[in-house]
């Protein structure tokens, strides 16, 4: 069954009057439990068109259809709901506050889901950490946490709320090879005992997972597909 579906995908930007056509026709579908690489240099759009499957970023033309319905004919509010309840988004550059514990970070997608069983949320986010092998580290700043627990902190985050599909942009692009491998193998460890559909741009294709699909792109278009 196909979860995600991307129909004929357009996107531009302006920079000074002129036109970059990022994304350029794309069709693809992503099946449910599927695991996804989508590789290519820099600048090839990789990240926009995670943004534009995740609803995070809206298409020139062409269409996202999650679970049958076309996220972009949806109220923004909408939209919102939906990335909240069924995704997870995990970020190259982890995007935790700083004011905030690791726990209470793990926490706040529940809270903006307004989940009002908080000391469930809370046991929940700590059992979330423990999965992530963070248990010691509930009460750290993310000052205090490496690079890599850090992300591991931004994984947990995007787990709270049991999301359907995780996507992934360049989540080990600040890490060193070891520290990467290690992520890799947490996320696909992970989605595979729940079942969670992932999707994952990178420039390290050889960390995809053997069961992968991986898709190469270059200059907005899909120029490859190996399995």
């Amino acid at each position: 069954m196909d979860q995600i579906v991307a129909r004929d995908l357009h996107k531009s930007y302006y920079n000074g009057g002129k036109r970059l056509h990022v994304i350029r026709g794309i069709d693809f579908a992503v099946k449910k439990g599927a695991a996804v690489f989508i590789v290519g240099p820099s600048g090839a759009g990789k990240s926009t068109l995670l943004h534009l499957l995740a609803g995070l970023d809206r298409p020139d033309s062409g269409g996202v259809d999650f679970d049958g319905t076309d996220i972009y004919k949806l109220s923004d509010r909408k939209r919102s709901e939906l990335r909240n309840r069924k995704i997870g988004f995990v970020f190259q550059f982890y995007h935790l506050l700083q004011e905030f514990s690791a726990l209470e970070n793990v926490m706040l997608p529940g809270l903006i889901r307004r989940d009002r069983d908080v000391a469930g949320l809370k046991k929940r986010a700590r059992d979330t950490l423990g999965r992530v092998g963070l248990s010691s580290k509930c009460d750290n700043r993310p000052s205090e946490l490496s690079g890599g627990e850090q992300q591991r902190v931004a994984i947990a985050r995007a787990l709270i709320n049991s999301p359907e599909v995780l996507f992934c942009d360049e989540p080990t692009g600040n890490l060193d090879s070891e520290n990467g491998r290690m992520i890799y193998e947490l996320i696909f460890d992970l989605v595979k005992k729940n079942g969670i559909t992932v999707i994952v741009v990178t420039h390290h294709e050889g960390f995809a997972d053997r069961h992968a699909q991986i898709l190469g792109i270059k200059d907005g278009i899909l120029t490859k597909i190996m399995v």
